[in-house]
């Protein structure tokens, strides 16, 4: 029964073939070189071992056949600017990065030599001036925010009503409804 499944399992590895003879062959653990002379079968664990390596290996170029088709054509890689142009010099094309490179550091330089400074920043509402350490400005701003807040509840709530407003001759109105309301 094992020698039946070894045979199996060599034949899904591909060790034998249709040609080769269902006997002793060199290698194959029968035979005078396979061990003291004896015609003794190869042991099932080196074959279960060896089936194991080929279906991680056929696994394996399966994974790989994926891979190579899921990968960007070479033309993708050179419109994104990872591989060279095809048909210029790679001494031109690493030329052309460094050059690039430069060109963005000169870019850069210049933006960070031009900006402002932070009393411009605080000129144009961008920066708060702020003397309060960082960790604290955040509870600052919250705390100045809710002092507007009540403080505009508070305007709100002693507003002048509408009589108040026709008497200090602030809102208009007809002449009868005035005269009404100022008791003339």
């Amino acid at each position: 029964m094992e020698q039946q499944k070894a045979k199996e399992a060599e034949m899904a590895a591909g060790q034998l073939s249709s040609t080769d003879s269902p006997g002793p062959s060199p290698g194959s653990g029968f035979g005078p070189g396979s061990g003291g002379g004896a015609l003794t079968p190869t042991s099932p664990q080196s074959v279960l071992e060896e089936f194991s390596l080929q279906q991680s290996m056929d696994r394996n170029k399966e994974f790989l056949k994926r891979k190579l088709l899921l990968r960007r054509s070479v033309n993708e890689l050179v419109d994104q600017g990872i591989y060279p142009p095809l048909k210029s010099p790679a001494a031109f094309a690493s030329q052309q990065r460094q050059l690039e490179r430069a060109k963005t550091g000169d870019l850069l330089r210049h933006k960070i030599e031009s900006r402002p400074d932070r009393q411009a920043l605080v000129q144009q509402h961008i920066l708060e001036d702020s003397k309060a350490d960082p960790s604290l400005q955040e509870r600052q701003r919250l705390l100045k925010k809710a002092r507007l807040t009540d403080d505009l509840n508070d305007r709100i709530a002693h507003r002048p009503g509408p009589l108040e407003l026709v008497e200090g001759k602030i809102l208009r109105t007809d002449q009868h409804l005035e005269q009404a309301i100022l008791g003339v």
